[in-house]
This record gives structure tokens, C-alpha cells and sequence, in this order.
């Protein structure tokens, strides 16, 4: 059985480290930014609008999803959402049922969760188009969406640690 190591990888050229930087901006600024927008009375943040738009975009009219159903959406490990959903839960946004004997419990938006989604949904819209999407044309953003959607491709599935 060998246990040959792959050759190192050459460094990044400077064309590269411009590129993964560029992404890393798009992440984080962007990122950042709207959810400066979004913090308004509610405080909520980017990851708090993200749970309680995907229980209820998905959970249909209860706006309920199974807690593994919602780390795959969000693509996040099971541990992340958990922490998260603690946190949510303390105040009052988000409640789980159930779950006993090995099963996933059910995470539900309470009526505090959905006045808040309520009112960070319009902060949101245009917090991202003041952002992002105004900011590109058209062709950009079907650009931007296609290399996205190509990255996210590999069949990676972060919700398994």
C-alpha cells in the first residue's frame, strides 16, 4: 500500500491572488453591508434572516422544517444550526418540537419570528439590490450567477459534520 503524498501545489500567480480575493470580497462585503442594512429594531442578522426566510420560503404554511431539512437548505453542519437555533430560540423567533428517539426535531416560526421576517424582508430586498445587483448589469449578474452556481457544484455536502 503506498503512501505517496501528492506533489505541493505551485503558489497562487498574482492573477490568481486577485481572483480569490475578488470572491472573498464578494462574500464579505457584500455580505456585510446588507446585513448592516437588515439589523434595523429587530437586530437581526444575516444568518437569523436566512433561518426564518427558509422555514417559512419551504416550511409551507406552518413554517416548519425538519432541523436536518433546514441545515441542508442553508447548507450549514448540523452542529452550526444548532448553535444558531439555541440563540434564535432564546429570543423568541424560532421554536423545536419533538426529536425525541433519534429523529430530527421539527424547527417552527413562532408569530415573533414571523413579524420579524415580516418587517426585514423589504430591508433585505433592498439592501441587496442597493449592494449587489444594482450595481451589475444584466450580463454580470447571469455571469455571476453561473460561476456561482458551477462552484457550488462539486457535490461537497458541508451538513455532514
Amino acid at each position: 500500500m503506498s503512501t505517496e503524498q501528492p506533489p505541493p501545489a505551485a503558489p497562487l500567480s498574482p492573477e490568481e491572488l486577485r481572483q480569490w480575493h475578488a470572491l472573498k470580497a464578494i462574500g464579505e462585503v457584500v455580505r456585510s453591508r446588507v446585513e448592516r442594512d437588515l439589523g434595523g429594531e429587530d437586530g437581526l442578522s444575516g444568518p437569523d434572516f436566512g433561518v426564518l426566510d427558509r422555514l417559512d420560503l419551504l416550511g409551507g404554511v406552518p413554517g416548519a422544517l425538519p432541523q436536518g431539512e433546514l441545515a441542508r437548505s442553508m447548507r450549514w453542519s448540523k452542529s452550526r444550526l444548532s448553535h444558531h437555533l439555541t440563540r434564535m430560540q432564546e429570543r423568541g423567533l424560532v421554536e423545536r418540537r419533538g426529536g425525541g428517539a433519534g429523529a430530527s426535531p421539527l424547527v417552527a416560526l413562532t408569530s415573533a419570528g414571523r413579524d420579524a421576517l415580516r418587517r426585514a424582508r423589504p430591508l433585505h430586498a433592498a439592501a441587496v439590490r442597493r449592494h449587489l445587483l444594482d450595481r451589475l448589469t444584466p450580463a454580470q449578474r447571469r455571469a455571476l450567477e453561473g460561476a456561482a452556481e458551477r462552484l457550488a457544484e462539486d457535490g461537497s455536502d458541508p451538513t455532514q459534520s
